[in-house]
C-alpha cells in the first residue's frame, strides 16, 4: 500500500514537472502571437495610411481629409465629433467623392460611400458577402445583445422572421386606430396643461416618451406610463447615453478598455446594468404569466413578446438564463427601431416647421381640410392618414432625407471583392453608408438638394430607389416597420396641428441653432427641443 501511494506521488510530481515545462513554452506562444498581431497592425497602418489609394483599393480614390502616416484620420475625426455626419457630407459630396478611404491605427479601415450602386452591392447582391461583423457587434454587444440589430446569419432570419408577424397592414390600422390613439390623448393633456400654464415644454423628451409608451405597449404588452412621470425616466436616460458611448467605441480601440478608469465609462457601465435590469424585469414578469398554471391570468396576448416565448419550445436545451437574456435583448432591440427613431424624426419634423413657415402655413392648410368637422375629442382615421394628407407625407419624408434618424451604417466584408465602383475591399475592411450624406447630394437630388423643400416628393413621378434613399435601411434587412414609422409621423403630425400652434425654440445654450450629438442615431443635443404651445 506505501509502495502504491509513493508510486501515485511520484506520478502526481511527474505531471507537475510536466506542467511547469510547458508554461515557458505558452509564454513564448502568446508572446509570439502578440508580436504577430503587432506587426500586423503595424503594416496595415503603413498600408492604409502612407501606400497611394491605388495600390491598396486598386483605384485612386480620395482620403478623408487631414490623413496622418501611421495616424490616418484618427485626429481629424477627432477634431469633429461635434459635427461628425457634417464632416462626412462634405468630404462625399465634393467633387468626385461618393466613395472615400478612411482609416485609424488598429481598427479596420473603412470605404465610407453615398453610391447607390455600392450600397445596393452590399446591401442585397453580395448580402451574404457581408456581415454587420465582428467590429460592430463587439462594440455594440453589451448594450444590443444578440439582438437582431447584432447578429448575422441564421439567429437574425429566425428573429426577423417572428417580427414580420407584428408588421402587417391590419396591426398598422388597428395601431393606430387604438394604441397610439389612446397615448396620443395622453399627448394631447399634456399639452393642454402647457397651454394653460404658459410654461415651455420640452418636445423631444415628449415625443420620445410618447413612442416608447405606445412601441412598450404594442410589442411587449406593458404600459409604463412614462408620458406621465414628472421626470425623464431613468431608463430612457441611460439608453440616450448608453447610445452615444457605444457609437464612441467606433472611433478608437482604446475607448472600450479605458470605460472602466473614466467617469464616463464608470456611468456607461451603470447605465447598462440599468437597462439589462429593466428590460429582464419585464421579461420575467411575462414569463411568470405564460408558465403560471392559473389560466383566468392569461390574457390572449400577441405582442412580439408573446410571440418570443411562445417560440421557445417548452423543452428547449436552453437554460432560463439564457431564455431571459435573449427576450431582454429582443426587447432592447425592438425598443431602439419602434421608441427612437420615430422619436427623433417628430423632433426634427418640428424643428424644419419652425425653420420653414411657408411650409408649415400649407401644411396647417392640409390638416384643417382633411379634419374639417371632425370633434375634438376623436382621432383621425387610418384612411386620412393613409390617403388624404399627401403634403404631409412630402413634410415627412422630407424630414427623414436630410435628417435620417440613423445617419450612418456600415457592413463588414467577408471576403474580398470588388464593389461596383471598381474599388477592391479586402476581407475585414467596412463599407459605410452615410443617409445624413446622401441627403445632402447634389448627384442624387439636384442642386436644391441641401434645402428643405417636400415638394419635390410630390413632383416625382416614381419614390427614388431604396438604396439612393437609405433613411430606413434596404435590401434584406430595409427596416420591418417602415411603413409604420411613416404612418405614425403623419398621424402625430396631423392630430397635433389641428388642435396646437407650436413655436419650436431654435437655439442650443451657446445662441447656436439646434444640432445633433454624436449618438447611434441623429439625436438631438442634450435631448433637448423647447417649445412654446398655445392652442389653436
Amino acid at each position: 500500500m506505501i509502495r502504491e501511494d509513493s508510486r501515485v506521488a511520484e506520478f502526481h510530481s511527474i505531471e507537475m514537472l510536466d506542467r511547469k515545462a510547458q508554461l515557458p513554452s505558452l509564454a513564448a506562444f502568446a508572446a509570439a502571437v502578440a508580436i504577430a498581431a503587432a506587426s500586423y497592425s503595424v503594416y496595415n497602418a503603413i498600408k492604409f495610411t502612407i501606400l497611394p489609394t491605388d495600390w491598396i483599393v486598386g483605384k485612386k480614390i480620395k482620403r478623408l481629409s487631414h490623413n496622418i502616416p501611421v495616424f490616418g484620420n484618427i485626429l481629424a475625426i477627432s477634431a469633429n465629433l461635434h459635427r461628425y455626419y457634417d464632416m462626412y457630407s462634405e468630404e462625399l459630396n465634393e467633387g468626385d467623392g461618393e466613395s472615400i478611404l478612411v482609416s485609424r491605427p488598429l481598427v479596420p479601415a473603412v470605404i465610407a460611400t453615398i453610391d447607390p450602386a455600392v450600397i445596393e452591392f452590399v446591401l442585397k447582391s453580395e448580402f451574404a458577402s457581408f456581415e454587420k461583423g465582428p467590429f460592430f457587434r463587439g462594440n455594440f454587444h453589451d448594450l444590443l445583445g444578440d439582438g437582431i440589430f447584432n447578429t448575422d446569419g441564421e439567429r437574425w432570419k429566425a428573429q426577423r422572421k417572428l417580427a414580420s408577424t407584428i408588421f402587417t397592414v391590419k396591426n398598422f390600422k388597428d395601431i393606430i386606430e387604438t394604441t397610439f390613439a389612446e397615448k396620443l390623448h395622453e399627448l394631447v393633456a399634456v399639452f393642454n396643461a402647457a397651454a394653460d400654464s404658459k410654461e415651455s415644454v420640452n418636445l423631444y423628451d415628449l415625443f420620445m416618451r410618447f413612442t416608447m409608451d405606445g412601441f412598450c405597449k404594442i410589442a411587449f404588452g406593458t404600459d409604463i406610463n412614462s408620458l406621465a412621470a414628472k421626470e425623464r425616466p431613468a431608463f430612457a436616460v441611460a439608453f440616450d447615453r448608453a447610445q452615444v458611448m457605444s457609437i464612441k467605441r467606433f472611433l478608437s480601440p482604446f475607448r472600450k478598455p479605458m470605460e472602466h478608469y473614466t467617469t464616463e465609462g464608470k456611468q456607461f457601465h451603470r447605465d447598462l446594468r440599468l437597462i439589462r435590469d429593466y428590460s429582464l424585469s419585464i421579461v420575467d414578469q411575462r414569463l411568470a404569466l405564460a408558465r403560471s398554471p392559473d389560466t383566468t391570468a392569461k390574457p390572449r396576448q400577441r405582442d412580439l413578446l408573446a410571440l418570443m416565448i411562445s417560440a421557445t419550445p417548452a423543452n428547449t436545451a436552453s437554460s432560463t438564463s439564457d431564455l431571459r437574456s435573449d427576450l431582454a435583448d429582443g426587447l432592447i432591440n425592438f425598443l431602439t427601431a419602434g421608441r427612437d427613431t420615430t422619436g427623433v424624426a417628430l423632433s426634427w419634423l418640428f424643428l424644419m416647421l419652425e425653420r420653414h413657415p411657408s411650409v408649415y402655413t400649407r401644411l396647417l392648410a392640409e390638416v384643417d381640410a382633411a379634419t374639417a368637422g371632425l370633434p375634438p375629442t376623436a382621432t383621425v382615421s387610418y384612411e386620412t392618414v393613409r390617403s388624404r394628407v399627401p403634403y404631409a407625407t412630402a413634410v415627412m419624408r422630407e424630414t427623414l432625407r436630410l435628417y435620417p434618424p440613423v445617419p450612418g451604417n456600415g457592413k463588414q466584408a467577408m471576403r474580398d471583392m470588388v464593389l461596383p465602383n471598381g474599388v477592391r475591399v479586402w476581407r475585414g475592411m467596412r463599407v459605410v453608408w452615410f443617409s445624413y450624406a446622401q441627403g445632402r447630394s447634389t448627384r442624387l437630388w439636384g442642386p436644391d438638394a441641401a434645402e428643405f423643400r417636400p415638394e419635390r416628393w410630390m413632383e416625382m413621378e416614381n419614390l427614388p430607389s431604396q438604396f439612393a434613399y437609405t433613411a430606413f435601411n434596404a435590401g434584406p434587412r430595409v427596416c420591418l416597420g417602415k411603413s409604420f414609422a411613416e404612418m405614425e409621423i403623419v398621424f402625430v403630425v396631423v392630430e397635433l396641428l389641428r388642435r396646437f400652434r407650436f413655436v419650436v425654440q431654435d437655439r442650443e445654450a451657446d445662441g447656436g441653432p439646434k444640432t445633433y450629438v454624436l449618438s447611434s442615431l441623429l439625436a438631438m443635443k442634450d435631448a433637448v427641443l423647447m417649445a412654446d404651445i398655445e392652442r389653436r
